[in-house]
């Protein structure tokens, strides 16, 4: 689907060393580099899933590689997952959540206990899998690293895995790291939602990121490591992304399409004095609603229109 594409599991592996400015572990990177393809291969044909081409290339990534189903929502890919799962006789059981791990004299896993709203179930195995996702969902298990960054994931994310295994004196380690996106939204009190390609479609159309103070932060091609570095030292740890109606048209069409509805982005708008901040008018008035330095928006705005007429950038 990308051409003549020359990628490799060693370039992805050095793209990922790149962007996360060799905070990663390179064998499990090793691992995931020379396992994806097999394993997109596996659940495609295991699923009936028909990947193409992603609408958006985001910057971390050296070569086009990106790909996501028709339809661009995870619900296609847990929808068609879950009814190949059942078809080869698997059983989901919903609304179950585990609250023990059961263990015999000798220590050795034998089961779980589970609890739903109408029973309990006693379920004996041999092996278990724990999926529970991280801990980012539990305040209380979030280090101070966390403080003022909003949180993107799952709210299932309540570390119970931890708890499970405790006794099992299992190594842990990096569990003050806490992740930070640099694209998205607070839709309530320290919760957020992404807005990745949307955000990367503005810049590529011409919009620019500025803080509070009215200047432009960063280079809007740079990689999102960098970006989010920048943001965290600005003034409230918040960037604002300036657009023209043209730009917001196309950028709107991606928010609606990746998990906002036409009703909240709305309310945005309807609510300037609660984050997000969505404004629209003149630049002096958007500036006013956001809380912006209109004078030096101004500037940076005529700064940025001088560059992209010299081609400079």
């Amino acid at each position: 689907m990308f051409g003549a594409n020359t990628d490799t599991a060693a370039q992805l592996a050095a793209d990922v060393t790149r962007e996360s400015k060799g905070t990663n572990y390179p064998e499990l990177t090793q691992l995931m580099t020379a396992n994806i393809g097999s394993a997109i291969d596996f659940i495609s044909d295991f699923a009936d899933l028909h990947y193409q081409k992603a609408q958006t290339q985001t910057p971390e990534h050296s070569i086009a590689r990106q790909v996501e189903l028709p339809s661009a929502s995870s619900y296609e890919f847990i929808e068609k997952v879950s009814q190949a799962f059942t078809a080869k006789g698997g059983e989901i059981r919903l609304g179950a959540r585990v609250e023990k791990i059961k263990r015999d004299e000798q220590g050795t896993i034998i089961g779980l206990i589970a609890e739903t709203k109408t029973a309990t179930l006693d379920i004996n195995c041999r092996s278990i899998v724990l999926v529970t996702g991280g801990h980012g969902a539990n305040a209380k298990m979030r280090g101070s690293e966390s403080e003022g960054i909003d949180y993107y994931d799952p709210m299932t994310s309540t570390g119970d895995a931890y708890s499970f295994t405790e006794e099992l004196n299992l190594s842990t380690h990096d569990l003050g790291w806490y992740k930070i996106y640099p694209h998205g939204v607070e839709v309530e009190p320290g919760i957020a939602k992404l807005t990745t390609y949307a955000s990367k479609k503005a810049t590529d159309l011409g919009g620019i990121y500025v803080n509070v103070e009215g200047k432009r932060i960063i280079n809007e091609l740079d990689v999102y490591t960098t970006f989010r570095d920048v943001i965290l030292q600005q003034t409230g740890k918040v960037a604002y992304l300036v657009m023209d109606k043209r730009t917001w048209q196309e950028f709107y069409a991606l928010l609606v399409q990746h998990n906002f509805s036409e009703v909240e982005v709305a309310a945005f708008f309807e609510e300037p004095a609660k984050r997000p901040v969505f404004a629209k008018g003149s630049l002096k008035e958007v500036a006013a609603i956001a809380g912006i330095n209109d004078k030096q928006l101004a500037q940076t705005i005529k700064d940025y229109q001088g560059y992209a007429q010299s081609g400079s950038y």
